[in-house]
């Protein structure tokens, strides 16, 4: 089964009352609110980070409907830049990882190549022993090295 990496939890998500107030799981100030324990600002930021479709409408709504990638206009898809299966366990209690500034708007054909591309990444970086592997990794350095060209590697 694929280990799918989910937002960290709020971090005073289980805080204790404050002098008998509430407070406000993502920031840990006292609320004024009788009716909630977040703050307005708090809350919209959670949403933006746990609720993909309200990070795709914010995006949208600033960039336009326009893959990043190659321009094209239309239907465009949610795509995180960094991909969540590269973060440190670190990284991964940090929220700014599940926010826009990690993310891009794709269309269809771009965000498959690209996770076609990570895919192969990560399967690099769990089997690095592989010949397949050691082989892209030798071409790969060959061509940055400037011993190799394109044509040499081409059938």
């Amino acid at each position: 089964m694929i280990d799918v990496p989910q937002p960290p939890r709020p971090p005073f998500e289980r805080a204790p009352l404050r002098d008998g107030r509430r407070v406000c799981p993502m920031c840990g100030d006292v609320t004024a609110s009788r009716r909630g324990w977040w703050h307005r600002e708090c809350a919209a930021l959670w949403n933006l980070a746990t609720r993909p479709p309200v990070a795709l409408r914010d995006l949208k709504a600033i960039a336009g409907s326009r893959c990043w990638s190659c321009g094209l206009e239309g239907y465009v898809e949610l795509e995180h830049i960094r991909p969540l299966w590269s973060l440190t366990p670190d990284e991964r209690r940090e929220l700014r990882w599940w926010l826009p500034f990690n993310q891009q708007l794709l269309c269809a054909p771009c965000h498959k190549a690209k996770s076609a591309r990570e895919a192969r990444e990560r399967y690099d970086a769990q089997n690095p022993d592989t010949p397949a592997v050691r082989r892209r990794r030798d071409t790969r350095r060959l061509l940055e090295d400037g011993q190799l060209t394109i044509v040499d590697v081409a059938p």
